[in-house]
């Protein structure tokens, strides 16, 4: 039997523009799209763009002033469960903010980095509660839940948005008990 190279090649061609255009076709309209309409409705959002990996979904999101950043990453992680797929949601968050908002956070990166690394996570607000009662017209809005922290900071013509992955204790057997 002798193979003929031109309707073999043409075939293969076909087979994988079916595969790889139906896979595309169906992430996009099934998943994708879903997903962006369902961001983009949410109270606060101004815009979103999400961007599926293989285990990760990473939506990227404008946020009007004063939206609620803990309420929109909730919403997202559990309404937005079914077209997740059991991937992990990443926010990331466009710049919003202004030199002002940056240089006060760079100011607070040492105290808050420090309650991060030792999960002594009330010292966040606290320190965050400081800096807004030694700036005039800032105000800071700390969260937490199980997953993040959450830290919005505004002087009234900016936002600056901040959601820091924490890691919460787990109980284990002590070695020693």
């Amino acid at each position: 039997m002798k193979l003929r190279i031109v309707p073999t090649a043409i075939t293969i061609v076909l087979a994988g523009v079916l595969l790889f255009g139906g896979w595309f076709m169906y992430r996009n309209f099934a998943v994708q799209q879903p997903l962006e309409k369902f961001v983009a409705q949410l109270d606060g959002v101004q815009s979103a763009k999400p961007v599926i990996d293989g285990r990760t979904v990473r939506v990227e999101l404008q946020l009007k002033q004063g939206a609620d950043l803990r309420d929109i990453y909730e919403k997202i992680a559990t309404e937005g469960t079914p077209m997740l797929g059991g991937r992990e949601l990443q926010l990331e968050l466009k710049k919003s903010s202004n030199e002002k908002l940056d240089q006060l956070w760079s100011s607070m990166l040492f105290k808050v980095a420090e309650a991060m690394e030792t999960r002594q996570y009330s010292k966040i607000p606290a320190a965050m509660q400081q800096l807004e009662q030694a700036n005039e017209g800032l105000t800071v809005h700390t969260e937490m839940d199980d997953t993040n922290v959450y830290i919005t900071m505004s002087d009234g013509k900016a936002s600056k948005y901040i959601v820091l992955p924490r890691i919460p204790g787990t109980l284990g057997v002590w070695p020693n008990a």
